[in-house]
């Protein structure tokens, strides 16, 4: 295998809009199918706060996923430390959607 150094950047909003580009070299991290598909959807996301905000069931539905892939995708950008998640709750104490702030893989050889 390759010697790869991944140093990790946090992803930002200023994309053009309906363009997402993602990172160069994300296809040799190894992510599962799920895994890759909610990075994807949550870059499309991303705000002016440079967080995405989603909840699970709108990610399932939009990436025609069951939940628990979802779930499991999530952590698993989580263990990659390719995501963050903030779980925010209302001033009532509600729960609402997850925040998540994106980072991307800086790829040298």
């Amino acid at each position: 295998m390759e010697n790869i150094r991944i140093t990790y950047e946090w992803l930002k909003s200023g994309r053009k809009k309906d363009v997402v580009r993602y990172p160069a070299g994300i296809e040799r991290l190894g992510l599962s199918g799920s895994e890759f598909r909610v990075y994807l959807y949550l870059m499309q996301k991303i705000g002016p706060a440079d967080t995405a905000e989603a909840s699970y069931n709108e990610m399932a539905d939009y990436l025609n996923l069951d939940r628990k892939s979802v779930m499991n995708g999530i952590k698993g950008l989580e263990k990659r430390n390719l995501l963050q998640r903030f779980k925010r709750e209302t001033e009532g104490g509600f729960k609402e959607a997850n925040a998540y702030a994106l980072f991307q893989a800086v790829m040298s050889e």
